[in-house]
């Protein structure tokens, strides 16, 4: 919608000459005179207001209509600022209408009701409030002096969107549709109001920023209207003038690269702003500590981490060094299980960030965390994470049978493991023992009880074993499947 320069409020004074005639129904007459009132926006004031003479607005009004209704209807175009009368007027209650144009858009209106003509040669005098029928406002907070006839009084319908008080000062509040009604009587108008911000500048913040080489410098933007109110849901385009020395990410976030100055640009609406970068200016950043930038997740037992894990050299700020080229050094903190960890584990940082890939720990547990350090340098640590065994691959002996009297029943435990010595707790494979070596002077002797048991948890229990020969030099063998 575009912006309405001008508020021409126009008062209708109409004057009723009431007049007898020889024959026929007593009538009368009106006489309307249009002045106009007019009031300019101006920013955060008011605007001054002249009145008093017909019509001299800075909106040209092309033509006018008033009409006349009650029980004689009469209707007429007029040009604003004319003296237009109605005679022949039988009694009764009429309203009256006045509409104005400017083109082929109906700019102003008014109306006035329930104007009583009396004969006899009564005059009765009335008024009639005739107001533009749309203004805007282009920032907020801006203002339009409507000025009316005493004893008008206004009204805003959403006070969120526009205020007007007694004297007709209204003030734009938020962006929005609003209407303001002004009544004089009988007579009322309604205006609406169109309030819609329009950027008049852009500004960056903070206007001067220092980095090194490697730190950021995070901007933020305003898009202002012409009374420096903040408008809303504005997306900017960042530019940096010098990529050389700084770049700038799409949030406002800028990255020192080398010495120099960059000017970081934010642009919208037709407007841009600035702010001064200069990188390099300060002392050289200097290593304090270590920083763990990607996390170890949960694994499994001898695998390697899926992602490299990642440390990075920063200064006292938490700014990454890019000049470090320290080693630094990977090693289990706390260790659930003691594992072992393989792989390299001592690199060196590049350009701050030191990469640990292809790095593994060979037994399960719950909890475990890394640690990076290097030299002086204050160390970290990593979150925690688990452990888990791989695959079954193997039997281990967690209980073996004794030496015992012959015939004696005696216990042996087997466990399912993965190839790093895990149980691996989700087995339940059939496991079977049988004699692999026997004396020679026990012959045939066979392994007697039950020889054949389910893993529980990783776990086959065999608890009734007996050998029926006497001997020495037995020993047992384990197998399930492959």
């Amino acid at each position: 919608m575009k912006r309405i320069l001008s508020s021409v409020l126009v008062i209708a004074s109409i004057v009723m000459a009431c007049e007898r005639t020889p024959v026929g129904p007593e009538t009368g007459g009106i006489t309307l005179q249009v002045y106009t009132i007019e009031s300019t926006p101006s920013g955060g004031g008011a605007a001054a207001v002249s009145a008093g003479e017909p019509a001299r607005a800075h909106v040209v009004l092309d033509s006018a209509r008033i009409t006349l209704t009650g029980p004689t209807s009469q209707s007429v175009l007029a040009t604003p600022g004319q003296s237009v009368t109605f005679t022949g007027l039988a009694e009764g209650s009429y309203t009256v209408v006045l509409q104005a144009w400017t083109g082929d858009e109906l700019a102003y209106m008014g109306t006035v009701t329930n104007i009583q003509v009396v004969g006899g040669g009564e005059n009765t005098v009335a008024q009639v409030l005739f107001a533009q029928t749309t203004i805007g406002f282009t920032a907020i907070d801006e203002n339009l002096q409507l000025t009316s006839p005493s004893g008008t009084s206004w009204t805003s319908a959403d006070e969120g969107i526009v205020t007007v008080d007694a004297t007709g000062l209204v003030t734009a509040v938020s962006n929005g549709q609003g209407a303001i009604t002004g009544t004089l009587g009988s007579s009322t108008v309604v205006v609406a109001v169109h309030v819609e911000q329009t950027a008049a500048s852009v500004t960056v913040t903070p206007a001067t920023a220092n980095v090194d080489p490697g730190q950021t410098q995070q901007f933020t933007a305003a898009a202002l209207d012409s009374n420096s109110n903040p408008i809303a849901d504005v997306n900017f385009l960042w530019i940096s003038s010098n990529h050389n020395v700084s770049t700038v990410d799409q949030n406002g976030s800028a990255t020192g690269i080398a010495g120099g100055i960059a000017a970081v640009s934010a642009t919208a609406l037709g407007y841009a702003g600035s702010a001064a970068l200069t990188v390099g200016s300060g002392a050289a950043a200097v290593a304090a500590h270590l920083a763990v930038t990607i996390q170890p997740a949960d694994n499994t037992a001898g695998a390697a981490f899926p992602q490299a894990l990642q440390a990075e050299i920063q200064d006292a700020n938490n700014n990454l060094v890019v000049t470090a080229r320290n080693a630094v050094t990977l090693s289990i903190g706390t260790n659930p299980g003691s594992g072992a960890l393989s792989g390299t584990v001592t690199v060196n940082a590049v350009n701050g960030i030191a990469s640990f890939s292809g790095v593994s720990i060979d037994k399960a547990g719950v909890g475990y965390n890394l640690s990076v350090s290097s030299g002086t340098l204050t160390s970290a640590t990593t979150a925690a994470f688990d452990i888990s065994a791989a695959a079954a691959a193997r039997l281990l002996f967690s209980l073996e049978p004794p030496d015992m009297e012959g015939n004696d029943q005696f216990t042996a435990e087997v466990l399912v493991t993965d190839p790093f010595g895990n149980v691996v707790t989700s087995a339940a494979d059939p496991i079977t023992l049988e004699i692999d070596r026997r004396p020679a002077t026990a012959g045939g002797a066979s392994l007697l009880g039950t020889v054949t048991v389910n893993a529980a948890s990783g776990v086959a229990i065999f608890n009734d074993l007996r050998l029926g020969v006497p001997g020495a030099g037995y020993t047992l063998n384990a197998r399930s499947g492959t």
